[in-house]
């Protein structure tokens, strides 16, 4: 219960059940290992590879949108579940967050480290979709992503608050 059909050229993949615990606790045991940039990317495109998910969601975590992280990321939280109940592909970030600023302690500059793994992300091209959630213009980051995403021909999505009604 709970499992879809694969996508068309991706056999094997399941979006929910069995398959989609295995891959997340496969990824949870590895981001608890990770110590670098480069792993933390490699884990977060195989993860996005065997999950099909094909859409990342650009939102303001630290500046601007609601004002604060917590009511940001679960802003965020709440989109992506919006957006997997109407059978998006869309790839949750959030687990990737804290490895993500706990790695080389010695960069002191958040934004720097957030923009170094999220644009190699973007710049692989992963993903088909990047959605922009409403605020995002606030937000260094975001626009960073969003101009890097329109660069390497990613189809940009713009969201605003009619998704939440």
């Amino acid at each position: 219960m709970g499992e879809s059909a694969s996508p068309p050229g991706k056999p094997g993949l399941i979006q929910g059940g069995p398959l989609k615990e295995t891959i997340r606790k496969a990824r949870s045991e590895r981001l608890a290992r990770v110590q670098t940039f480069e792993e933390l990317l490699e884990i977060a495109k195989w993860e996005i590879q065997h999950s099909s998910f094909d859409t990342m969601i650009s939102f303001p975590i630290y500046t601007g949108g609601l004002g604060n992280a917590r009511d940001n990321i679960l802003h965020a939280l709440a989109f992506m579940q919006h957006m997997e109940t109407h059978n998006h592909r869309v790839w949750n970030q959030i687990p990737y967050l804290n490895e993500n600023l706990n790695i080389t302690p010695a960069m002191t500059d958040v934004a720097l480290k957030f923009e170094k793994f999220y644009l190699a992300l973007i710049r692989s091209r992963v993903f088909k979709h990047h959605v922009m959630m409403p605020g995002w213009e606030s937000s260094r980051g975001c626009r960073t992503e969003h101009d890097e995403a329109i660069n390497v021909g990613v189809d940009v999505l713009y969201i605003d608050h009619a998704w939440q009604k």
